[in-house]
């Protein structure tokens, strides 16, 4: 369980530091007054990458949660038999 809880965490924590950077960007350019494109690129850039990170972690997670289960459930199976 250790071993699926501190990731997770660490996950949550990331984010909510990566979306407040992210945040801290936008704002930045919008007071700036920039050009169109370029606050389009501070709004889609960053959740497409975030996207791709925590599809990447919840796969990662995944592996683990399922390598985990088999390995709680391996003894179980050997002393049945």
């Amino acid at each position: 369980m250790i071993r699926i809880r501190r990731p997770t965490i660490a996950f949550a924590l990331l984010s909510a530091i990566y979306w407040m950077g992210v945040t801290g960007l936008w704002e930045t350019i919008t007071l700036l007054n920039s050009p169109r494109w370029l606050v389009m690129l501070t709004t889609s850039l960053p959740a497409m990458l975030y996207a791709v990170i925590a599809l990447w972690f919840c796969s990662w997670l995944a592996r683990r949660v399922m390598r985990q289960m088999a390995t709680l459930q391996r003894p179980s199976n050997e002393a049945a038999e």
